[in-house]
């Protein structure tokens, strides 16, 4: 009798926080790393997070299916330990995309025109 119960905890808890992934990916959109800034991304993830009442452990899941593959191989490379932690793959994800940002604006910054280029699109 116990361990009915029991399973049906299991089952309906399960069947819930499958429905909340799911749920997730209508209600957040994916990041792409090519226009979008991570940090500004993880705000809005976070808050949707915490108002669909999804646990913590359950974050990383949800975030890994709207990142893209070359971010989600990243975090994959990283150790266990590290990715089961939402806050230091939250800080992982901003050092590395930082990084990157800070890249491409000083690319940005110290591209000159050419004489024979007019400057247009």
């Amino acid at each position: 009798m116990e361990l009915e119960t029991e399973a049906k905890k299991v089952e309906s808890t399960t069947g819930e926080r499958v429905k909340t992934s799911l749920d997730m990916h209508h209600l957040i959109q994916k990041f792409d790393p090519k226009v979008g800034d991570i940090t500004l991304y993880l705000t809005p993830f976070e808050r949707q997070m915490k108002r669909a009442k999804v646990p913590v452990e359950m974050w990383i899941s949800n975030l890994i299916g709207l990142l893209s593959y070359d971010m989600s191989q990243l975090i994959a490379r990283e150790p266990e330990e590290v990715t089961e932690d939402y806050d230091q793959i939250k800080q992982f994800l901003l050092k590395r995309y930082k990084l990157l940002a800070e890249i491409f604006r000083q690319m940005f910054t110290k591209h000159s025109i050419n004489a024979d280029e007019t400057g247009k699109i």
